[in-house]
């Protein structure tokens, strides 16, 4: 054996020891992922974010009004077993050790934009207008290959929300930096 080649060997040896993901991906020998839902299913979820949501700013009670939709480019699915050399490099660039070692994560993503308006509690059980049709947009992120839950992360000048499913049907407001915008009033 020639000492070029034995350097190649050797070399390919050592970083299939180190990072065995550059030349077999995470799961070479998993069937590719089937999804138990599509794009319907995902723009259904998206459609169900558009809701009112009460969130207490600075001790004062206030509520989000989002109406969203789906932008119109379709679902993206995303899976960590594919074969180009850079998607098996990029699928090592995070890791999150777990105890069963399942270093692959299959997700759906799905952009969508709209606009929110946010009111402030007034007297009684009425609410008064702070800010109204700010336009947002935003990704809804469903990491798993049935519809059980998914996170919805929303921009907008100056800020963002944060909106789960913890069921892939309904959503609950889990953060916001809504004080900017009202402070703007």
């Amino acid at each position: 054996m020639k000492h070029g080649q034995l350097w190649a060997l050797t070399a390919f040896g050592i970083s299939s020891v180190i990072n065995p993901g550059y030349f077999a991906g995470c799961a070479a020998s998993v069937e590719e992922p089937q999804y138990q839902y599509g794009a319907d299913e995902m723009a259904q979820l998206v459609l169900a974010a558009s809701s009112s949501y009460e969130l207490q700013i600075d001790g004062v009670l206030h509520r989000v009004d989002i109406d969203i939709e789906p932008a119109r480019a379709p679902v993206e699915t995303a899976s960590r077993t594919g074969s180009a050399f850079a998607l098996r490099a990029q699928a090592c660039g995070e890791r999150k050790l777990v105890a069963t070692a399942h270093a692959c994560v299959s997700s759906s993503t799905m952009e969508a934009s709209g606009k929110l308006t946010l009111l402030r509690a007034s007297a009684g059980d009425s609410f008064e207008e702070v800010a109204s049709d700010v336009a947002v947009r935003g990704t809804l992120r469903v990491s798993s290959l049935t519809l059980t839950s998914g996170n919805f992360q929303l921009t907008y000048d100056g800020g963002q929300i944060e909106l789960l499913s913890r069921d892939g049907k309904t959503f609950e407001l889990s953060g916001h930096d809504l004080a900017l915008l009202a402070a703007q009033d």
